[in-house]
Order: C-alpha cells, then sequence, then structure tokens
C-alpha cells in the first residue's frame, strides 16, 4: 500500500518487476562477457603464439610428391597423346567408311 501512495505522489518511480528487469539485465550482460571475454581470450592466445598456425613451405616440399607429380604429369601426357591418336584414326576410319556406303549404295 505504501508504495502505490508514493508511486501516486510522484516519490516513487521504480516499476514493480524493475528488480527483476535489472536482474534479467545483469543476467544477459555477464553471458555476454564472458563470452566476449572467452573470444578474447582465444585470440590473444593466438595472436601471441602464432608459430602453430603458420606452415612454412619448405615444410611442405617434399622430393618424393614432386617425383610422383612429375610421374603422373607424364603419364597423362602420353595418355593424351594416345587419345588424339584414337581420335585421328577414328576420323580416316569414318571417311572410309562413308567412302564404302557410297559405294555399295550406287545403282548399275
Amino acid at each position: 500500500m505504501e508504495r502505490r501512495e508514493i508511486r501516486r505522489k510522484g516519490k516513487l518511480l521504480i516499476s514493480d518487476n524493475y528488480f527483476n528487469e535489472e536482474a534479467a539485465k545483469t543476467i544477459f550482460w555477464k553471458e555476454n562477457l564472458r563470452a566476449l571475454d572467452s573470444d578474447l581470450n582465444m585470440h590473444l592466445k593466438f595472436s601471441l603464439q602464432p608459430g602453430p598456425l603458420f606452415v612454412k613451405k619448405e615444410i611442405l616440399h617434399n622430393a618424393d610428391m614432386e617425383a610422383f607429380k612429375a610421374e603422373v604429369r607424364e603419364e597423362l601426357s602420353i595418355l593424351n597423346a594416345k587419345q588424339d591418336e584414337f581420335s585421328r584414326k577414328q576420323d580416316e576410319i569414318s571417311v572410309d567408311l562413308k567412302t564404302i556406303l557410297s559405294i555399295l549404295n550406287r545403282k548399275p
């Protein structure tokens, strides 16, 4: 009753659920600050220790892998050459077949 009377007189401007709203806001900010803090800690952790994040090219250079790549490239070029040769032969056979068909279709 006292609150209502004080509020009517304009002396008390705090709502009934002011404390509940403030508690919810406080919890919300605490959770967000924890998330922000963990993000900042993660950033600081990795920015202070950049070594494991970067890989130098010398580490990735592997002589066996380079030899394998060269072998695969050579085999691919051989296969491409064979495919081109087969394509040329197929074109020649196609021309020959057309010639044979035209001869057979002639009426005497």
